[in-house]
């Protein structure tokens, strides 16, 4: 398996940074490679500083050269950058770590171990010291409001779950980062761990532990606008009402000539929800259940419905029609 890590950072340059980057210099299992998302609002060299110069060196060293960069961002959040990692070509799994973690020297070996056939995302503990005994925990999605997440405490087996929190190893290419939501992106990994384990993979936790310092500053705190939290806790909200309904969508965010093309690919199923910018041609084949596509986005990423968008990801020879059929088989 070959293993991207992706580490978004802002504004944690001369603090939790650098304890981040050495824990996975550290790390007994090797990654293929290593991409820092730079979303700092001041970016800087980090060639220029003597801390980051060791740390390069050490990866030089220990991995080979050329199996890290430093890459910048367009300053939307750490969604977009973990998309990017996502959607990297060439790699199996990317283990996410935020830049105020610090993960124990086996963590990356442990959550491989666990990534088998029909496995599409692994995590441990991230922990926040002090430590407690683990309450009764949130291990389904239905208990996210009433139970802490399972993975603030200490694992002590394998099991499955349906969600998971801040740092894991999963499959890329399976399910896609929820782009809007706000630069805090509230909820994001939620959103993506359960549309993998939605998608018929398994999420579990496995015992490896990830220290959390959570820091008070920088990263999705680097303000404090509860807007961006309330806005992102709507859309959340709207999208599992919508999963749990287990009703099948289909969108055309796109021309005339492509609903033409996606009727020929599809009869849609009468309980079906069609959103569509040209109701007309639907509703001339016989289709009620039709919405807008700003309706469609109260309750889902449009964007994962974008034809264009996964055909190109392929390479995809064949026609417009195939492409519409084998995309809503992996939808």
């Amino acid at each position: 398996m070959k293993i991207l890590c992706s580490i978004s950072t802002k504004n944690r340059y001369d603090n939790y940074l650098p304890m981040a980057l050495m824990s996975v210099i550290n790390q007994t299992r090797k990654v293929d490679h290593l991409t820092i998302y730079d979303d700092n609002d001041a970016p800087r060299d980090l060639r220029e500083s003597e801390v980051y110069v060791h740390l390069f060196r050490l990866m030089d060293e220990k991995w080979g050269s050329g199996k890290w960069d430093v890459t910048s961002t367009d300053k939307k959040g750490q969604h977009y950058n973990h998309q990017r990692g996502n959607t990297t070509p060439g790699y199996d799994a990317v283990w996410r770590i935020d830049d105020d973690t610090v993960a124990e020297p086996d963590v990356l070996e442990k959550l491989e171990a666990q990534m088998v056939e029909g496995v599409g995302a692994v995590g441990g503990s991230v922990l926040t010291p002090p430590v407690y005994p683990a309450p009764m925990c949130a291990t389904k999605i239905a208990d996210i409001y009433t139970k802490p997440n399972r993975q603030w405490f200490r694992i002590d087996k394998t099991e499955e779950i349906e969600h998971l929190h801040c740092s894991f190893l999963y499959r890329t290419g399976i399910a896609n980062y929820d782009l809007r939501l706000s630069k805090k992106a509230h909820r994001e990994e939620t959103m993506f761990t359960y549309a993998i384990k939605l998608k018929g993979y398994r999420v579990l936790i496995t015992p490896c532990i990830t220290y959390h310092l959570k820091s008070q500053s920088g990263g999705i705190r680097s303000d404090n606008d509860k807007r961006d939290y309330d806005h992102d806790e709507a859309i959340f909200r709207g999208w599992l009402g919508f999963k749990e309904t287990k009703k099948r969508l289909y969108v055309l965010n796109n021309g005339l000539g492509d609903h033409l093309q996606f009727l020929q690919a599809i009869t849609p199923e009468p309980d079906a929800t069609v959103a569509c910018c040209y109701p007309e041609i639907l509703t001339r084949a016989g289709h009620k259940n039709l919405v807008s596509i700003a309706q469609a986005q109260q309750m889902v990423n449009v964007d994962d419905y974008d034809v264009y968008a996964w055909a190109g990801r392929r390479q995809w020879k064949g026609t417009l029609i195939d492409a519409f059929r084998e995309m809503y088989r992996s939808l």
